[in-house]
C-alpha cells in the first residue's frame, strides 16, 4: 500500500502494509536476506496511479514479481483459449511495466488445475496471447507440505508444492503442521555444497 509520493516523487510505503513490515525488519536485521515474491493479478496493487512505480520499486529493492493469472481464474472451468488469455495477458502487463525483470513463475489460483494431465495445463506453461509468446518455468500448487529436494528423482519444477502461511490449528497442512513435520525430519548439513546428503532409507 502506498500513501503518496515524497518530494522526490518516490512512493511512500505504508509501514503497516506487508512491504512496510518487511522493510522495517530489513532495517533492524540488515544481515538477514529479507525478500518475497508477489504473485499479482491484473488489478496489481489496486492503486492504478502507482502501479508502475510500485512494481519497479519492488524489483529494485530485491523482491520478485510473478504471475497469478489476470483474473484469478479457475483453470478447471475455462477453455484452453481463455487459459492462454489469463496467463498471457498478465505476462503482457508485466512486460509493459517491468520487461525482463519478473520471474516466469505462475502461482496457480486455487491450485487449479489440480494435475498436469488437465488439458489446460500445457497452455499455462507455453502459449501466446495478442501476438506475444510466453514460457512459464514453474507452476506453484496450493496448500501442501514442503517440496522434495531439487536433487530428488520426484522433483518437478513445473508443478511445485507450496505451503500457505495460514493458521488452521495444526491440521490440513497449515503453517504449524509444516513446522511440526520439519521438527521430525530436520538434519544438520556438513556444509559441503558438493555433497548431496540423503537419508539411508531413501538412497
Amino acid at each position: 500500500k502506498v500513501t503518496g509520493l515524497d518530494e522526490n516523487g518516490e512512493i511512500i510505503i505504508d509501514p503497516n502494509s506487508a512491504v512496510g513490515v518487511l522493510e522495517q525488519f530489513k532495517q533492524k536485521y540488515p544481515d538477514f536476506n529479507v525478500t518475497a515474491t508477489f504473485f499479482v493479478n491484473g488489478g496489481l496493487f489496486q492503486q492504478s496511479e502507482y502501479n508502475e512505480k510500485i512494481l519497479n520499486w519492488l524489483v529494485d529493492h530485491g523482491y520478485d514479481i510473478g504471475n497469478h493469472s489476470y483474473s484469478h481464474a479457475d483453470f478447471t472451468t475455462i477453455s484452453k483459449e481463455k487459459s492462454a488469455q489469463e496467463i498471457g495477458s498478465l505476462y503482457n502487463l508485466l512486460d509493459k511495466y517491468i520487461p525482463g525483470k519478473y520471474v516466469n513463475i505462475v502461482a496457480l489460483p486455487f491450485g487449479s488445475p489440480y494435475n498436469k494431465d488437465h488439458e489446460n495445463f500445457p497452455v499455462i506453461l507455453n502459449g501466446s496471447y495478442n501476438g506475444n509468446e510466453y514460457t512459464t518455468e514453474a507452476a506453484l500448487r496450493v496448500g501442501w507440505e514442503a517440496e522434495s529436494s531439487p536433487f530428488s528423482s520426484s522433483f518437478d519444477k513445473t508443478f511445485l508444492k507450496r505451503i500457505r502461511a495460514y493458521d488452521n490449528n495444526g491440521v490440513e497442512f497449515d503453517i504449524e503442521m509444516n513446522f511440526d513435520i520439519l521438527e521430525n525430519n530436520r538434519y544438520i548439513s556438513d556444509g559441503d555444497k558438493n555433497t548431496i546428503t540423503v537419508p539411508k532409507d531413501l538412497e
